[in-house]
């Protein structure tokens, strides 16, 4: 799936290390990330929040 590739892209992690958990289809998705920390995903996302 791109949305994978494109996480896997900008947190540095392997594109197997990231998958769709629920929500393959639809508009809101969840997302399983190995190798981030929670610190590391916050400080990501926290890049959008404004």
């Amino acid at each position: 799936m791109a949305l994978e590739k494109l996480l896997a892209k900008a947190l540095g992690v392997a594109k197997s290390n990231v998958q769709v958990a629920r929500g393959t289809t639809a508009r809101l998705k969840t997302i399983e990330i190995e190798g981030v920390s929670d610190a590391e995903l916050r400080a990501f996302l926290d890049q959008f929040a404004e």
